[in-house]
């Protein structure tokens, strides 16, 4: 048999719980979170065709806006230390599904990126810049140092979101 203090601490409980204090915390009308990796890339070049970087970009995508996901762009760029550019381009990462209000997701892209310089002047170890945005603001920047003359690999797992991964 259940005390009466015992009843009383389940039935507050199970009060908190149906109007959501418990179960849903408050995030507001906007939350976005990104984590990605660069899992490979490499440089090359052909005598009958510019330098070019070829790579491969995991990312997972958490948001949750009550005016519907918006389109999630991303600028990925090869530069140098003193932020010379020798390639960039501007494109949509993810679109929009302006019918939903949350998100959850994991993808890879492949690009091959078409650069200004022969592969031979540029520096020893040039960075891969990627800067992806939602509703114009940066929600996720990485710079990431490659070997000019070499491949570069990275097969680390990306950490799962705790807040996302759970759903709202």
């Amino acid at each position: 048999m259940l005390s009466d203090s015992m009843l009383k601490r389940m039935m507050f409980c199970l009060c908190l719980l149906a109007i959501g204090c418990i179960a849903q915390p408050e995030y507001g009308d906007l939350e976005v979170q990104v984590d990605g990796r660069l899992s490979r890339a490499i440089l090359s070049a052909t005598p009958d065709s510019p330098t070019v970087l070829d790579f491969e970009f995991r990312y997972l995508i958490g948001a949750n806006d009550i005016d519907g996901i918006s389109a999630f762009e991303w600028e990925y760029a090869l530069i140098d230390s003193d932020q010379e550019n020798f390639g960039a381009l501007v494109e949509e990462l993810r679109e929009a599904q302006s019918d939903r209000t949350f998100i959850y997701v994991e993808g890879t892209k492949q690009r091959r990126l078409e650069l200004s310089r022969d592969v031979n002047t540029l520096p020893e170890k040039p960075i891969v810049s990627i800067v992806i945005k939602y509703r114009n603001k940066s929600v996720y920047q990485t710079l990431i140092e490659i070997e000019r003359d070499g491949e570069f690999i990275d097969n680390s797992e990306l950490p799962k979101n705790p807040l996302f991964s759970q759903g709202y």
